[in-house]
């Protein structure tokens, strides 16, 4: 077709021209699925413990109130562990504790139930 010529196929709305681009977009709107979180009683995590009782986790567990505060000490875990050097895998109790006049729970902790050394120093 020479520049400024006129087309003439009609475009209506059913039917679309032939030899006209067409672009066909396959867009998925789905959000990220929710995760699934660790029952907070028995969850395990590999930790690291300096000489002097300071500790990282290494290895998290897989928690919903980590999303909010990241910083174990922060969650209930504890300033320090009384132990040897080294690495562990640490398997914890779940404590809450609930406010007597309204029944909300206002503090939890996480109390070591298990420590299986993986590494000392």
């Amino acid at each position: 077709m020479r520049s400024g010529a006129k087309s003439k196929t009609k475009m209506t709305k059913d039917k679309i021209p032939s030899g006209a681009f067409t672009l066909e977009l396959n867009v998925s709107v789905d959000s990220d699925p929710e995760p699934e979180w660790e029952s907070p009683n028995g969850c395990k995590a590999i930790v690291a413990v300096a000489e002097d009782g300071s500790y990282i986790m290494l290895r998290k567990p897989n928690l919903w109130m980590f999303d909010c505060e990241p910083a174990p000490q922060d969650n209930g875990f504890g300033g320090s562990y009384d132990l040897p050097a080294g690495v562990y895998e640490i398997t914890y109790g779940y404590t809450t504790h609930t406010d007597r006049e309204s029944g909300i729970v206002d503090d939890w902790e996480f109390t070591p139930e298990e420590i299986k050394p993986l590494w000392e120093y």
